[in-house]
């Protein structure tokens, strides 16, 4: 507003007051806090008046009027945050297949059997995944309450807690370390195989020879019991807190056994069977630290309670978990197709069982996740690999998945 004074005309002193219209301008694009603040735009006009106009007297609050609307800031993507959005989660390439051996004197024939199998389809082409990897272990457990010592009933030679596989994935240094405390052992172990735990099929040693045939190789000990399943938790309770998966891999366990865990009956077999968890809490174990894309369980062990061998079992708790996990059984005894087993096992292998997301650019941090419109916290992020899982997702589901995430 301005104020101008006329000059003086004479007698008597006349005053011209010119009021100029208040003009308010306002932009409506400022952002705070990626919240976006609008300003309504006002124009008003003051007509022209006589004196002074005293200041509009302030208005008292109305106790009993309705509060103010709060407005929720608008999410604002700025330059470093991204939104994806998906339909079909793609099927990983990446695939693990983690055999538990039994290593017993009896089951070697299986062992045997089992390798060749597998081998036999990396020579086919379209066969095996895009990107498979094998480890394995043997089906020997630790003690309940010290794993770095043989288990309850577990017959111990001397050296057992070294042999490769022993809670932990063959490779060539714990082949080295086991003929260092165990020299006689030699001939039973020829190949060294590979050094990482985790190989391909067709991965050679440094003597040229195929390092799943060195994976394969047993001390083939009497060893009474072979709790496999009981391993296998122990495993996952050693490495507690890491992974012992490939991130987004669709997971595959396969027992190789002339029994079923734990190998024995009795009051002693009830006694390890009593420490085996259920299929769901194992599952959600093997979730806890593991970012993976499925969970499935097969199994080459005795069917309808007929025995491969003269091991006795009390349950046949290999083909349980295999039924409740969608994997492949097939009889330990007489004359085994190992390599149509394994052509089965790995078509049902390649089927994911969550939904896995591979975001387009490094993430740093995610901010929001939404399924059909509505958000959820039933996520995995795994800043390594740069993805998002969904452990209750089936991944050929129409589900909309929005992402944001911090660049």
């Amino acid at each position: 507003m301005s104020k101008m004074g006329a000059g003086v005309l004479g007698n008597p002193i006349i005053f011209l007051v010119f009021l100029a219209p208040l003009m308010t301008q306002c932009n409506d694009s400022s952002f705070t806090n990626n919240a976006r603040s609008k300003t309504l735009d006002t124009t008003s006009e003051q007509p022209a008046q006589k004196g002074t106009v005293p200041p509009p007297a302030e208005e008292e609050p109305d106790p009993l009027a309705e509060p103010a609307p709060t407005l929720v800031p608008e999410q604002v993507l700025s330059s470093t945050t991204q939104k994806v959005s998906y339909t079909h989660a793609v099927p990983p390439n990446a695939v693990d297949y983690l055999f538990i051996l039994d290593n017993s004197c009896s089951a070697r024939p299986l062992r045997t059997g089992a390798q060749e199998g597998y081998s036999a389809l990396a020579l086919i082409d379209g066969i095996l995944p895009g990107d498979p990897k094998i480890a394995t272990m043997t089906t020997s457990h630790g003690a309940f309450d010290d794993l770095s010592a043989p288990g309850f009933k577990l017959v111990d030679y001397g050296q057992i807690v070294f042999e490769p596989g022993f809670l932990d994935f063959y490779h060539k240094a714990a082949r080295d370390l086991f003929l260092e405390k165990r020299p006689e052992s030699a001939a039973k172990y020829p190949l060294a195989g590979c050094q990482d735990r985790w190989f391909a099929p067709t991965d050679k040693d440094e003597n040229g020879e195929l390092c799943i045939k060195a994976a394969f190789q047993s001390e083939n000990s009497c060893t009474q019991t072979e709790a496999g399943l009981l391993a296998f938790q122990q495993l996952l309770e050693k490495n507690k807190g890491k992974p012992i998966f490939r991130s987004g891999a669709i997971v595959n366990v396969i027992f190789v056994s002339d029994t079923h865990g734990p190998g024995i009956v009795g009051a002693d077999a009830d006694l390890l069977r009593s420490h085996h968890l259920s299929p769901e809490a194992l599952k959600t174990q093997v979730l806890k630290d593991n970012n993976i894309a499925g969970f499935k369980v097969h199994a080459i062990a005795p069917q309808g309670g007929n025995q491969c061998s003269s091991e006795q079992f009390g349950s046949g708790i290999y083909n349980d978990l295999a039924a409740y996990f969608g994997g492949k059984v097939v009889h330990c005894g007489g004359e085994v197709d190992y390599e149509g087993f394994m052509k089965d096992m790995v078509t049902i292998s390649k089927v994911a069982d969550f939904a896995v997301y591979k975001l387009d650019t490094k993430a740093k941090k995610i901010i929001e996740v939404s399924l059909d419109g509505v958000p959820t916290e039933d996520y995995v992020f795994d800043p390594v690999a740069n993805t998002i899982t969904f452990p209750n997702i089936a991944p050929g589901s129409s589900v909309e998945v929005d992402i944001v995430y911090e660049q």
